[in-house]
């Protein structure tokens, strides 16, 4: 139960981050925080799943 609750609140996090890209980047042309926001959720996503590997 833990490991499928960690899973879908990762994937959860990784939608709401994608819709929220769209969001930022179709109300305002700063492509510069977009793809900090990019770089962020790549640089998190190790860590993310090292979390969920270990509930496995």
């Amino acid at each position: 139960i833990l490991y499928c609750g960690s899973f879908n609140i990762f994937w959860s996090n990784q939608l709401l981050v994608f819709y929220s890209t769209i969001v930022v980047s179709s109300y305002s042309n700063s492509y510069k925080l977009v793809t900090v926001l990019l770089q962020l959720v790549v640089s998190c996503q190790p860590l993310v799943v090292t979390q969920t590997r270990t509930f496995c």
